[in-house]
């Protein structure tokens, strides 16, 4: 059984340290292997801003991307629980300031750790909103139905959850809308594929008070606005 770890998740000086590292290694093998576009960086706020920043999600390769192009600023994903299911894994994810997430029931610590992720000084929360990557096909399922599904997932036209939103709202933290996105490679011997990462400005959450159908509908438009402006990040292309 998974436990959550303490208070000084974000401040334990050794955590820190590896994450950091850990992170701008994989800066420089994103920067050896890919032609990096990096869009509108200078909008990544401060790092004693408390902020989520939410991501469309095309592969596992996603979370270290953005960890370390936003660097030195240190982000904490949301990771689902199934990750933590091994115990060195789950030791990996805590070292790599992944909070634990039960999609079935969100955990009363996983909120805890949220809140300390938007309001430790250098570091934020990360959040994919479609709560998914890129899928493998599905028994009985055609080559043309699975490139199709994720066609359709690379359109940016996967329904994202309210997780997102609803982090926002239990938080109080603005959301930093991130797009990426990649550009198939030349024809040149050393051409490589462009990978792009466009940065749009915080989105806050209402605060209007609202409750039970007016809440969720609340949730739903504030998720609708976020999608629909990380789809127009990508035409930064």
């Amino acid at each position: 059984m998974y436990q959550a770890p303490s208070r000084d998740f974000f401040t334990h000086p050794v955590r820190r340290r590896f994450h950091f590292v850990v992170c701008s290694l994989f800066g420089l093998w994103y920067r050896a292997l890919w032609d990096l576009r990096l869009h509108d960086m200078a909008r990544i706020p401060s790092r004693d801003t408390g902020y989520i920043v939410a991501v469309n999600h095309l592969s596992n390769w996603d979370p270290p991307l953005i960890a370390a192009m936003f660097l030195p600023t240190q982000v904490a994903f949301l990771g689902k629980i199934e990750l933590f299911g091994h115990p060195i894994l789950a030791w990996v994810m805590d070292n790599l300031a992944v909070i634990c997430l039960d999609r079935a029931k969100v955990a009363v610590s996983t909120i805890k750790l949220a809140k300390l992720a938007v309001s430790q000084p250098g570091w934020c929360l990360g959040i994919f909103p479609e709560g998914t990557r890129r899928r493998k096909a599905v028994e009985g399922e055609s080559a043309a139905e699975e490139a199709a599904a994720n066609a359709t997932h690379a359109a940016g036209q996967v329904e994202a959850k309210k997780g997102v939103a609803f982090m926002a709202k239990m938080t109080g933290a603005p959301v930093l809308p991130v797009a990426i996105w990649t550009v198939p490679k030349g024809n040149g011997l050393f051409a490589r594929a462009q990978l792009h990462m466009a940065v749009g400005e915080l989105l806050p959450f209402p605060k209007s008070g609202a409750k039970g159908e007016a809440a969720e509908a609340e949730l739903t438009a504030y998720t609708q606005t976020l999608m629909a402006t990380i789809e127009a990040l990508k035409a930064k292309s």
